[in-house]
């Protein structure tokens, strides 16, 4: 009954008939547009770019072919030279063991307060995993100030 009586007095009242105007409006037009979630189009850079790889040319296929097989042999090969290689690196609240590529050896960089106990665990860890400390080289990275106030915040 109300929404009738309404009705009837926009007629007669411009800024009632002003308000339902841009109450509609705003309901039909406005509303939809902004509960719509439209997103923009998905755009692929070229390195996205998927192309089929029967639209490389042969020669590149093939070059790829052996640039795979090289590289399969090459970790194959590593793999098999240093198996403990996948287990690294170690991580505990004293130490952090990786393998230094550069200088052929394992870092055991020191977390905590260096004592003779944890650097014994740190190599028993790497005999743990296969690595033989007599014949591998290894060295310490003792913990510094402003290492240990990185490592605590």
């Amino acid at each position: 009954m109300k929404i009738l009586d309404f009705i009837k007095t926009i007629k007669t009242s411009p800024k009632k008939f002003i308000i339902a105007f841009i109450i509609i409006i705003f309901i039909v037009i406005i509303l939809p547009l902004l509960l719509s979630k439209k997103q923009p189009p998905e755009t692929k850079t070229p390195s996205e770019q998927t192309i089929p790889f029967s639209d490389i040319p042969l020669k590149d296929r093939q070059q790829t072919t052996e640039d795979d097989k090289a590289f399969n042999e090459a970790l194959e090969k590593i793999h098999s030279q240093s198996p403990w290689l996948k287990q690294l690196p170690i991580k505990t609240n004293n130490y952090k063991i990786v393998y230094d590529f550069n200088k052929q050896a394992f870092r055991i960089h020191l977390l905590t307060t260096s004592t003779e106990e944890i650097k014994q665990q740190a190599l028993q860890s790497l005999k743990d995993i296969g690595v033989d400390t007599q014949t591998q080289d290894y060295y310490f990275l003792e913990p510094t100030s402003s290492f240990q106030q990185l490592i605590q915040e």
